[in-house]
Order: structure tokens, then sequence, then C-alpha cells
């Protein structure tokens, strides 16, 4: 069961009010509740926000009303959105210095810490169990949070309009990051490497 709101009629507006998502929180099936936690913890390897923090920030700030969910979509999926742009934010804050970056616990250098998480990457090519590969895709994408996406999506068994909406695209949109990832990743492979 997927959770959406039912459209009772046509002048309904197209944002869940804030009753209606308190209402739907504590009926998220085990499967969006294991979407939004593997979103929370993806994007928290790529800003530095613990997932927890990520997840109940979204969530605070759909019940508070700062943000929303469109009616009528998959309610994991907003919720997920919304943690992709406040992971985004604070990228970009990061960057524009506006974020003291300290150096992570017991002298380890960011480049060796991992998410605990399986990454998409390592899901899609799990069979080929190829540490060098897996890393050198996440490199390949690290830039690209629309490719992050897409790769994510692809993982999810997401197709066609899932996808599209996962991005924030249309059809030619969806075109368009497909045959940029085929590139990078042909640029980086370039006799496939198994993939």
């Amino acid at each position: 069961m997927q959770t959406n709101a039912e459209v009772i009629d046509d002048d309904e507006p197209a944002y869940l009010s804030v009753d209606e998502v308190r209402a739907m929180i504590p009926q998220l099936t085990a499967i969006d509740a294991t979407r939004i936690l593997q979103a929370a913890r993806w994007f928290s390897a790529r800003c530095g926000i613990p997932a927890d923090d990520l997840r109940q920030e979204a969530l605070t700030r759909l019940l508070s009303g700062d943000r929303h969910a469109r009616r009528n979509a998959c309610f994991a999926r907003e919720v997920a959105g919304i943690i992709k742009s406040l992971a985004s934010c604070e990228r970009d804050a990061v960057k524009s210095g506006l974020r003291e970056v300290r150096p992570p616990p017991d002298g380890v250098t960011s480049p060796d810490l991992m998410d605990p998480a399986p990454s998409p990457e390592a899901l899609a090519i799990s069979s080929h169990d190829d540490g060098p590969m897996l890393a050198e895709i996440g490199k390949i994408i690290e830039d690209d949070e629309q490719l992050q996406l897409l790769v994510e999506g692809i993982c999810d068994k997401m197709r066609g309009e899932e996808l599209e909406e996962l991005l924030g695209t249309d059809t030619k949109g969806l075109a368009a990051a497909r045959r940029k990832l085929k590139r990078r990743l042909q640029s980086a492979f370039p006799k496939g490497s198994g993939l």
C-alpha cells in the first residue's frame, strides 16, 4: 500500500494540509519509512548532517507548514525531496563559507569515511563486488545530485514517470540525465570494466 492522499473533490488544494501530514506520518508503510531513511542516509553522507536529523527536520518543516507535500504524490518521495533540498542547502552553505568545516573525529580524513548505508552505486553493481570501481563511480557522480537521484531511482526499480517525478523533470529531462550518466560512465570505463 502506498501512502497517497485521496482526492475528495476538484476544489481541494494542491498540497496536503498540516493536519493531513500529521495523519499520514503514522500511516507510513514499512517500505515508505525505509525509503525515507535511505534518502536521509544517502544525503547525509553528502552534506555532513546526520541522517536522523535530516529526516526529523524534513518532517518538522512539513508539520510546521514551512514545507509542503503535493497531494496525490507518493508521500515518501515528497519527504525525500525535502531531505534532498535540506542537504543541498547545507552543501551550498559549506561551499560559500557560511559553515565551519571541522575535521572528522579521531583524525580520520573525510575521503576515508564511508556511509554506513549501501550506496546506489553499490546496489547497482553489487554482483561485481569491485571496490575500486564503486569508488570511481561515486566520484563520477558526486558533483551532480540529479545523477545521484537517477542512480538511486534506478536501484529502486523506478522507471519512466516515477524517475521523472523523482528528478523533478519531464521526459526530455530524464532522457538527458540518462545520456549524461551514460557518457560519464563510458568516459570513466571505456572498455566497460564489467559494467
